[in-house]
């Protein structure tokens, strides 16, 4: 509290009495000057608030004008903060030091400058104040006037002298918080006073940054007009383009790019302006940065590229454009990531189906080795999975394992309701420009591994490739090789947990070397030292190894681990096979790891026992080599057997011990009798000799035993272990060389036998894949040998066997006819049949069909440029594709037993005439003639064949084939049998329709294909057969001229329904081709109105 004379003063400044103040200053003798507990006299007061008549009254009294308080704040100083100019001007005329300082180092210039007192400032200027005063931190007026905004202020302390280029305490000039502000008219005014424009302030700042940052156009314009470094960097190591394409300021953006600022530089992130904008999807700024050629390549943090960033953030309409650049979609982040990884993470179907469509690889994988499809599979996302899969050949995925073994395939088998079961099937296949020009090939062996490939495929299956010689079924073949072998490439090595087994090797060594060393040192103290210590030493080691692996990802740790753990893998299998039972096949319920192993039997071989078995020598080197030499001859020695088909491994017992505890008991037997020899020979003296005698008679009892016991045991071991499997195999054939099928099956079985146990093993499952080509070159004894051999031995049931047979269906029923007629003939079977019997999933090449597809075009306009083209009656309409004839409505068809659909196609009338006379030849010629392509009417020879042609099938109702036609049709098509006759019969009919009179009979001839034993020669039999189908026989009806004839191909014709259906009229004609499951039938053809 203050003085009471303060106190009574203060009263009256209070309610602005005037009068009273002078009345008390009259009236009493109190000390105007009086100060309160702050040193604060009335005048500061009265000057602080501006009353201009208490300033006088008390100057005129007296006061003291250069009185300061505690806080050196004097009464001008109170009124040059306040803006009271009156007050100034009283006070400056009265004495007061312009340039007195408040404890924080501020002028009263500097106050009226920080408040924005224009008039105050010029007053002050005008009374000899300086303009470059500073006070805390370096600033002066010029600066706070500038970052405030007031541009007179700035004017004139630019006019009175003020130095521009300096700087508070960082280095921050008025420029720069001028620019901070964004007043462009206070940065005009620095600029042209002489600014440095590239003057780095606090936080390295320059005015171009700052103004960028603050999306203050006009300021970057005016700096720009200086040609100041665009390029200067921040703190944190950003340009001004980074901030703007940061900011989405589009139009400093173009500024500063066309001023010459980097595009492609940055940040201390590693952050390019483009990742900067793509992040903040900022759509204008990012098309800026591509016209100008931005690398969109370019990694920034975290190894994240703008096409990762921009899916990262689902930015679709940015993804489209860096996509148009071309972009790198297979950089990889930190963690492994790729965008298509990303934006399956994200779950964006759109943005995963742009980058697929650019050829993103689904392949790739993370840290953890996830796959598109485990994220997919995880996130139960059915149209993702769906567009992952749209290729076929990234259904090999499904079985590609992580890290931790866990596959695709698998995790969609533990949901109830399957992604994949909804998926396959309903997918599309990719038929992009590499599939079309491969003639399908891509599509055809990508969709057949896909199926082989599956973990639950039931074997053995035989898969047959039909298609004619020369479409290029062994090209197709190879490429089905490479698929299936990419497929089983994909089941990662499910990860085998070594740790234990590895102990138990690092113990057994360490006792090894405790033993010679204590030995040789004759000391237990030193043998168990050295054991432990080898044994602390391996397992530093090991995690030494472990540790350079996964934390600091080096090559040679990754090497050293992975061969120690495959090696620790083959001895774990040795030791199985030799100690344990095998699992039984329902013990895991998870689906296995399928591997291909693969061998072929074509022409080479002299006989279909000998190419049988050479693939099977290549199918055990196969073996031997995924498994091991040591593995796979021990199983011949020991044989072991899973002991119910639902439990696991168990250890192999002799008299209720375990094997294993009597070979280690044998092992340690083994070291302490050579231990006690070492002993004996060495230190002993001859009390100990005598002891150490009984104890090695006791230990060569004891292996005397063992020995025996397993003696037989051992000799296998010790035959099978110096004998391959070839050898075996050889050694078979050659013993029984009248009957080699049955010691090949025995060794057969055997194979069969190792790999089911081995696969039970190692949690994996081995199919056996043999490749049967080139048989359409052969004779047909020696094709029916090998598949007779090989549906002998490799078709019996729960085998691993897969065949791939690729031949011409159509060679292989000639050649089974051929050789079995009369059982054909006689049972009604067919070479189809056979070939149907054989072969499980038969697949129909259709390549020379879109060869056909491709030449029709040009064959049509031959024919249309042919002048001498046949031309059909007008009535009857043509069909001039295959496409028009099926899109026609469909039509009732001879019935065969119950009801075959049938395909139709276009036929003309000479190939009705030769199909229907060919139908008399042999079998042999039949199938020539069918398998080869049809020549049309234009393609006949001469005119006079044509003319031979048309005349009988095209004339009047009245005119009869002549026999010389048919005589030359057949010699077109090959040498005709005497004995076989083919006639069409007329029937007496009425061309009036109003003569009801006349009775239709019906004109159905049937001709057998064998001579009549009861008839004589020239006479045939025109009765109607009895009802039933007949193989081989051929039926002719037409009316009068105008009737239109129709084929029909089929196995079989109850004539009945021939007869049934003569009143329906055709106007069109059609060939209705059998299906490809009746094609083993007999066939009848038949031609009518």
């Amino acid at each position: 509290m203050g003085s009471l004379g303060h106190r009574a003063l203060l009263q009256y400044i209070d309610n602005n009495d005037i009068s009273g103040l002078r009345a008390i200053l009259d009236t009493r003798h109190l000390t105007i000057d009086d100060r309160d507990e702050n040193a604060t006299t009335v005048l500061m007061v009265v000057a602080g608030r501006g009353l201009t008549a208490f300033v006088r009254e008390f100057l005129a009294r007296g006061a003291d004008v250069q009185a300061e308080d505690l806080d050196n704040w004097t009464a001008l100083l109170c009124a040059s903060r306040n803006g009271h100019l009156d007050v100034v001007q009283l006070l400056l005329d009265h004495g007061a030091e312009v340039e007195h300082r408040d404890m924080g180092g501020w002028t009263s210039l500097m106050w009226a400058a920080y408040r924005g007192h224009t008039e105050l400032v010029r007053l002050l200027l005008d009374k000899g104040a300086d303009g470059n005063a500073h006070g805390n931190y370096h600033l002066g007026a010029l600066l706070w006037a500038a970052g405030r905004g007031y541009k007179d202020i700035v004017e004139l302390l630019v006019q009175r002298g003020a130095k521009v280029n300096v700087g508070d305490k960082y280095g921050t000039t008025a420029l720069v918080w001028a620019c901070r502000r964004g007043n462009v008219e206070i940065v005009d005014t620095l600029l042209k006073a002489g600014a440095n424009v590239d003057t780095a302030g606090m936080y390295s700042w320059t005015p171009l940054l700052v103004a960028a940052a603050g999306g203050h156009t006009d300021c970057v314009s005016s700096i720009l007009e200086k040609k100041p470094n665009v390029n200067a960097l921040d703190k944190d190591g950003m340009t001004a383009l980074c901030i703007a394409s940061r900011e989405g300021f589009q139009d400093i953006a173009a500024s500063l790019i066309a001023a010459g600022a980097y595009i492609n530089i940055q940040d201390r992130g590693a952050d390019t302006p483009l990742i900067h904008a793509v992040k903040a999807g900022h759509r204008t700024v990012v098309e800026a940065l591509l016209k100008k050629h931005a690398d969109v390549d370019i990694q920034g943090k975290d190894r994240k590229t703008a096409i990762y960033t921009a899916v990262e953030k689902g930015h679709t309409p940015i993804v489209k454009l860096l996509l148009a650049t071309n972009p790198d979609l297979e950089s990889a982040t930190k963690d492994g990531d790729t965008p298509l990884l990303r934006a399956v993470r994200n779950r964006n179907l759109e943005i995963v189906h742009l980058l697929l469509d650019r050829k993103a690889k689904v392949t790739a994988s993370d840290k953890r080795g996830d796959t598109c499809l485990h994220i997919a599979m995880r996130a139960r996302s059915k149209t993702i999975v769906e567009a992952l899969l749209r290729n076929p050949k990234h259904s090999q995925l499904l079985y590609r394992a992580n890290k931790a073994g866990e596959t695709p395939y698998n995790i969609d088998s533990l949901h109830q309701k399957t992604i994949l079961g909804q998926v396959f099937g309903a997918r599309r296949l990719n038929t992009n420009e590499d599939s079309e020009g491969m003639l399908g090939y891509e599509l055809y062996s990508s969709a057949l591994a896909d199926v082989l490939s599956e973990p639950t495929l039931t074997t053995p299956i035989t898969v047959g490739l039909y298609a004619k010689w020369g479409s290029g079924k062994s090209f197709l073949l190879n490429k089905l090789r490479d698929e299936m072998n990419n497929f089983a490439r994909q089941w990662a090595e499910p990860p085998i947990r070594t740790s234990g087994l590895l102990f138990i090797v690092c113990l057994h060594v360490a006792l090894l070397i405790g033993t010679i060393v204590g030995l040789s040192t004759w000391s237990a103290v030193v043998g168990v030292s050295a054991a432990v210590g080898f044994l602390l030493l391996a397992y530093l080691l090991l995690a030494a190894v472990r540790y350079c692996n996964y934390q600091m990802d080096m090559q040679w740790a990754y090497s050293v681990q992975h061969g120690l753990e495959k090696r620790m893998t083959r001895l774990r299998l040795i030791l199985q096979v030799a100690f344990c039972h095998p699992p039984g096949p329902q013990s895991d319920s998870q689906a296995k790891p399928v591997r291909f192993h693969f061998a072929e039997a074509n022409s080479a071989s002299p006989t279909g026992d000998g190419a049988v078995a050479h693939m099977l020598a290549a199918l055990l080197d196969a073996i031997e080599s995924h498994y091991g030499w040591l593995a796979t001859r021990l199983y011949r020695a020991f044989r072991p057997k899973c002991l119910k088909v639902d439990v696991g491994w168990r250890w192999r017992r002799m008299c209720c011990i375990p094997i294993v505890l009597i070979f280690e008991l044998a092992l340690v037997t083994v070291v302490t009798g050579i231990s006690l020899t070492v002993a004996y020979f060495t230190f002993a003296d001859e009390k100990e000799k005598e002891h150490i005698l009984v104890a090695l008679y006791v230990i060569a009892a004891v292996m005397g035993t063992l020995i025996c016991t397993h003696l037989h045991v051992l000799a296998k071991v010790f035959v099978s272990l110096f004998t391959s499997h070839i050898r075996v195999l050889k050694r078979a054939v050659r013993s029984s060389e009248s009957a080699p099928l049955t010691m090949l099956g025995a060794e057969v079985a055997v194979m069969t036998d190792m790999v089911k146990c081995l696969d039970a093993f190692t949690n994996q499952q081995i199919r056996l894949v043999g490749v049967i080509d080139a048989l359409d070159s052969c004779d047909t004894e020696r094709i029916l040998t090998l598949l007779n051999a090989v549906q002998t031995l490799l078709s019996s049931p729960n085998r691993p066997f897969v065949l791939l047979i690729s031949v011409d269906p159509h060679v292989i029923a000639k050649a089974a006819e051929a050789n079995s007629r009369r059982l054909f003939t006689e049972g009604g079977i067919g070479g189809h049949d056979f070939l149907r019997n054989l072969v499980h999933l038969p697949v129909y090449l259709l390549i020379t069909t879109l060869r056909e597809c491709e030449r029709l075009p040009r064959k049509q306009q031959r024919q249309q440029q042919q002048p001498g083209a046949l031309e059909a009656p007008s009535n009857v309409p043509m069909i001039k594709d295959v496409t028009d004839a099926l899109m026609q409505p469909p039509r009732e068809s001879l019935s065969r037993k119950n009801s075959v659909s049938h395909m139709e196609k276009q036929v003309t009338l000479e190939e009705q005439m030769i199909c229907g006379t060919l139908q008399t030849l042999n079998e042999e010629a039949y199938e020539d003639v069918a398998s080869s392509e049809r020549p049309s009417p234009t393609e006949l020879d001469t005119p006079s064949a044509g003319a031979a042609m048309t005349t009988p099938l095209l004339g009047a109702s009245g005119s009869v084939p002549a026999p010389s036609g048919r005589e030359s049709i057949l010699k077109q098509q090959g040498s005709v049998k005497a004995d076989k006759r083919v006639s069409i019969q007329q029937m007496a009919t009425s061309n009036n329709n109003n003569n009801n009179s006349t009775k239709l009979t019906p004109n159905v001839e049937y001709v057998s294909e064998r001579q009549p034993e009861v008839q004589g020669a020239g006479k045939r039999l025109t009765t109607k057969p009895p009802p039933g189908p007949r193989p081989a026989s051929l039926i002719i009806t037409r009316n009068d001229s105008n009737s239109q004839f129709q084929l029909l191909r089929s196995s079989s014709v109850d004539y009945d329904d021939v007869e049934a259906q003569e009143h329906r009229t055709t106007i069109r004609t059609t060939l209705l081709e059998q299906q490809e499951e009746e094609e083993s039938a007999p066939f009848v053809f038949t031609v009518r109105k």
